[in-house]
């Protein structure tokens, strides 16, 4: 698992890729409208994915499910992308899984993502 850093940052990149879906006017409809009525700026949406979730699901109604798989699914390719460079990174004979540093039961990552991560990690979208 990424460190709790990496694990935010890679939650960030994951949440603006897939509100690009909405075009570039929309994504940046949706920051000013989480910024004015929850108070979340783009930069604190890793810190509380919670609010950032409802926030959506206030502006978007049933339709935020939609966004939300989308960032699901570009969490997932982020995080299997990052496995697979650490893996190359920690030996060519062994394995992600083969690095206590990078399991899951590491306990590197201690933070409100972990749910989502694992959603990510789970998620067949």
């Amino acid at each position: 698992m990424p460190t709790a850093k990496n694990s935010k940052k890679l939650f960030s990149e994951a949440v603006d890729e897939a509100l690009q879906f909405l075009g570039e006017s929309g994504k940046t409809a949706v920051y000013f409208y989480l910024e004015r009525n929850w108070s979340i700026r783009k930069e604190d949406i890793a810190k509380n994915p919670e609010a950032f979730f409802k926030g959506l699901r206030k502006m978007f109604g049933p339709g935020s499910e939609v966004l939300e798989q989308v960032i699901r699914r570009k969490l997932k390719s982020k995080l299997e992308k990052f496995h697979e460079e650490k893996g190359r990174r920690v030996s060519r004979n062994k394995s992600v899984r083969d690095n206590p540093r990078l399991t899951h039961g590491s306990g590197l990552v201690r933070t409100s993502l972990l749910p989502l991560i694992a959603a990510a990690h789970n998620s067949s979208v």
